[in-house]
């Protein structure tokens, strides 16, 4: 019978084995821990895309202050930029959010050239409903929330997140 303990090539293979374990177990945790965290930044990005369109983008807020509406395409375009940062590498979640933020850039660089509502030589007709600025931000609310709602849903489907 061995006794291992009267063995150093056995007792070095053992102590060789446990330190591989721990170490597997680390980076096992980690990579658990590292996943899990990406799946609770993708699943908070899901519900604030889905508040963004719902209450900002669908509502009628555009109407009353486009103004304001332009401020909230920034805030959005700014959390989806942390997320980007925040987002390991391999993610799945990058493209749709990388596509997202781009879809926020588009509309501000179109929309964000408008002239102000009561800027000096603006006439009121135009924010009115059919007026050509109006028509403008209309069109592209439209297409920034078909890009952002696309990207939801691709999330929704990676990370298996039901709303």
């Amino acid at each position: 019978m061995l006794e291992p303990l009267r063995d150093p090539l056995l007792l070095w293979g053992l102590s060789f084995l446990l330190i591989l374990l721990v170490v597997a177990a680390g980076i096992g945790g980690f990579y658990y821990r590292k996943r899990r965290n990406e799946e609770r930044l993708v699943r908070k990005l899901v519900t604030s895309s889905w508040v963004w369109t719902h209450r900002t983008l669908e509502g009628n807020l555009y109407q009353k202050d486009p103004i304001a509406t332009l401020e909230s395409v920034q805030g959005i375009r700014i959390n989806l930029k942390g997320n980007l940062e925040r987002l390991p590498e391999d993610s799945k979640a990058l493209q749709p959010v990388r596509k997202m933020h781009e879809a926020c850039l588009k509309f501000l660089t179109q929309v964000g050239s408008l002239p102000v509502a009561g800027e000096t030589g603006l006439r009121s007709g135009k924010w009115v409903e059919g007026g050509s600025y109006r028509q403008t931000l209309e069109d592209a609310l439209i297409r920034l929330r078909i890009s952002l709602d696309a990207g939801t849903n691709q999330l929704q489907e990676a990370y298996g997140i039901e709303m």
